[in-house]
């Protein structure tokens, strides 16, 4: 590791990305194999850094954590699930006023997991997380810049690398909050994908939990029930084939989706809070 810390710094002082220099410090790594470093540690540390979330890790901690800086200065004290929802509700409104494009997505997130919650019959307390978990997973967006959020045409190899920051920035700003162990995880891991695909930590089969999917398969839904500056808002005819085709590429849970097309309709009421008929 004090080698991987030597040939980060180049990106590290010059405040650049440290993603952009992933493939050269693995491959600087890779041609020392069995001369300067053990095979059996090469082949660990070509493993573990395959994720994003290694080389985050690696930064100085320059996220402010806006939730849980304002918790350290508050006194401890017994709160209502309404009144930390209420509370909560003030951050992801921040986040989704950052570009027109995804006012409420947070809402809609939340809503339709505490909805895919209940229809697997999970408990009002797990439900209750689900909500939360929905509301906060995109608050590692705030250091994401406007203009990338609003972007019409294809991401830079840089832009891109800044959007994948923001769900490993949503665990660091999540995971110091007594009582948030859980939220924290499942928000965290909406981007993550069945075939260990997904981004920051590429966690996959049995390590992702029922919750983390359906987090995940909510925030797929309701992006696509939504409009974005490169497309129009999808029907539900639409969504489910997308979402019929993540499962067959091993990308979202089969059980999940399944669940989604049982209760289509309801499911998009919930992701775009439609008051039924």
């Amino acid at each position: 590791m004090d080698r991987v810390d030597i040939l980060s710094l180049k990106y590290l002082l010059a405040d650049t990305d440290i993603l952009l220099g992933k493939d050269e410090i693995r491959s600087t790594i890779l041609e020392k194999n069995g001369d300067w470093f053990c095979p059996e540690l090469v082949d660990a540390f070509m493993e573990i850094s395959n994720s994003e979330a290694f080389w985050f890790s690696l930064e100085s901690d320059r996220i402010n954590s806006y939730v849980g800086t304002w918790l350290s200065d508050t006194t401890s004290q017994s709160m209502t699930f309404e009144e930390l929802r209420s509370l909560v509700h003030l951050f992801s409104r921040i986040v989704d006023a950052k570009s027109p494009y995804t006012k409420q997505h947070s809402d809609g997130v939340a809503y339709l997991a505490r909805f895919i919650g209940s229809l697997f019959g999970f408990t009002e307390e797990t439900c209750e997380l689900l909500e939360l978990a929905g509301l906060l997973h995109d608050i590692g967006k705030l250091r994401v810049p406007d203009e990338l959020l609003e972007k019409p045409g294809k991401l830079t190899q840089a832009e891109n690398i800044t959007m994948l920051r923001h769900s490993f920035d949503t665990y660091r700003i999540l995971k110091n909050i007594r009582g948030f162990e859980k939220i924290a995880l499942w928000a965290a891991q909406h981007h993550e994908r069945v075939d260990g695909s997904g981004y920051p930590y590429h966690t996959k089969n049995e390590n992702l939990s029922q919750e983390a999917r359906i987090v995940a398969a909510a925030d797929v839904f309701q992006a696509l029930a939504q409009r974005r500056p490169y497309r129009e808002a999808m029907n539900t005819a639409e969504i489910f084939d997308i979402l019929k085709q993540q499962v067959g590429d091993d990308k979202l849970d089969g059980k999940v989706v399944a669940m989604i097309n049982t209760h289509l309709q309801d499911c998009w009421q919930a992701a775009l809070q439609v008051t039924p008929n």
